[in-house]
């Protein structure tokens, strides 16, 4: 079983690594709902998908603003 992270109730700077796809999105809702801004970095456009689909899925009224890549090279 995967211990959920304790979710300040205050604006504060929040760093999660390591759970679960699904969990992730899950958890990141129950962020949003403590916070008014939430910023998730996916990895690449894949992982993007994934956390979309399962944050509309979980809760389909959230607001996202999605960024896609600008498939370039660091320092290009």
């Amino acid at each position: 079983m995967v211990r959920m992270p304790d979710i300040p109730r205050e604006p504060a700077k929040v760093i999660l690594g390591g759970l679960p796809e699904g969990q992730d999105a899950r958890t990141v809702i129950d962020l949003a709902a403590s916070v008014s801004d939430v910023l998730f970095i996916a990895r690449d456009d894949r992982r993007l998908a994934a956390m979309t689909m399962g944050i509309r899925f979980f809760s389909p009224d959230i607001e996202l603003i999605e960024f896609p890549a600008w498939d370039c090279l660091p320092y290009d």
